[in-house]
C-alpha cells in the first residue's frame, strides 16, 4: 500500500474497516465519495446470522465536535444498514490512536462487525435516568423529533443524578417496533428526541417555536413552553434546543458527549411503539475483546 492514499480497507464476513486521513462528512467530495461508496460496498459483505449484533466503532485521537451516528450511519447512508441492524445495534465513539494497518498511521478509523459477544471501549459509571415512553402510533420516516420528545415527556422517567460537564454518556435502549419498521432508518430521529428529553430549553422568547411545536402535536403552546423548560429531568444540562429554520424548527440537542449506544428491537404487528431504558455516565476500560479490533 501507498502511505499516500488517503483511505484503506479491510473486508471478510465479520469485518468491515476503514482507516482514513480524515472522517467522514455528510456531503463527501473527490476521494471521500470514493470512500463512502467502498463503506456500502463492503458493507454488503458481511454475513448476519440470527445470533449476532450489529455493531460499530469510531476510532480516532481526534476529540473535536461530531456526531458519532452521523460519520458511522448517516453519512454513509441509512439504508445501507437496515438488514445489518435488524437483530439490534451497538455503536461507540473512541477516542485514542486507531490501529496500524501495515505498519501505516491513519488517524481516522471505521469499524463495523458483525458477532455473538460484542466488546466495549466503555463501562457504566453512574445511572443517571431511568425511562419508559408513551406509545408512538405509526412510528415511521415521517415522524418527527417532536413526537419522540413528548412521548418521553408524557412517560415515566426517574431522574437519578446529573451528567457532569465535560463527562461522556450512554444510552441502553430497547424498542417495540412495528416488525415493518427499518432500525437504522429511526435512529437519528430518535436519539434526538430522547436527548432531547433530558436537556431544558434555554428560552429565547420565541414564541414562533412553540407555536410550531404546539401545531404539529396538537396541544397547547404554553404547554410546549412549560414542558421545554422545565428542568425536572434535565440530567443532560441545559441547552438551546431548538431553533428557527426557514419556515419551520430544527432540533439541537447538545449530543456530542454520546458515545456508547446500545439498542435492541422487539417487533409486533402492533401499531404503536414505545421505548424504554437508560442513560448513564461512562467511563473508560481496556476490554480483553479489543485485541480483535
Amino acid at each position: 500500500m501507498n502511505p499516500k492514499n488517503n483511505f484503506t480497507h479491510h473486508v471478510d464476513k465479520n469485518n468491515v474497516k476503514i482507516w482514513s486521513v480524515t472522517r467522514l462528512p455528510f456531503e463527501p467530495k473527490g476521494w471521500l465519495v470514493d470512500m463512502r461508496e467502498q463503506i456500502r460496498q463492503d458493507l454488503r459483505l458481511l454475513n448476519l446470522e440470527k445470533d449476532h449484533t450489529f455493531c460499530a466503532y469510531y476510532i480516532s485521537s481526534d476529540n473535536s465536535f461530531c456526531d458519532v451516528e452521523n460519520i458511522l450511519f448517516y453519512n454513509v447512508g441509512v439504508s445501507n444498514f437496515n438488514n445489518l441492524t435488524k437483530n439490534g445495534l451497538i455503536f461507540e465513539r473512541v477516542f485514542k490512536q486507531p490501529p496500524e494497518f501495515q505498519k501505516f498511521e491513519f488517524p481516522h478509523f471505521q469499524h463495523y462487525s458483525v458477532r455473538k459477544n460484542f466488546f466495549s471501549y466503555w463501562k457504566l459509571e453512574k445511572e443517571l435516568a431511568k425511562f419508559s415512553s408513551a406509545p408512538i402510533r405509526h412510528f415511521s420516516l415521517d415522524t418527527k423529533v417532536d413526537q419522540i420528545w413528548y412521548a418521553l415527556k408524557k412517560g415515566n422517567v426517574q431522574s437519578l443524578d446529573s451528567l457532569k460537564t465535560s463527562q461522556n454518556f450512554g444510552l441502553e435502549l430497547k424498542l417495540n417496533l412495528n416488525r415493518e419498521t427499518r432500525l437504522s432508518s429511526i435512529l437519528k430521529v430518535l436519539l434526538d428526541g430522547i436527548i432531547s428529553a433530558f436537556q431544558s430549553h434555554l428560552n429565547d422568547n420565541n414564541q414562533f417555536l412553540f407555536d410550531k411545536i404546539s401545531e404539529r402535536l396538537e396541544i397547547n403552546p404554553e404547554q410546549v413552553r412549560e414542558l421545554l423548560l422545565n428542568e425536572d429531568n434535565a440530567v443532560l444540562g441545559k441547552n438551546k434546543l431548538i431553533h428557527k429554520r426557514a419556515d419551520s424548527i430544527q432540533w439541537n440537542p447538545k449530543d456530542d458527549g454520546l458515545v456508547k449506544v446500545q439498542v435492541f428491537p422487539k417487533y409486533s404487528d402492533s401499531e404503536y411503539t414505545t421505548f424504554s431504558g437508560k442513560i448513564f455516565s461512562v467511563k473508560t476500560y481496556e476490554s480483553e475483546d479489543n485485541t480483535q479490533i
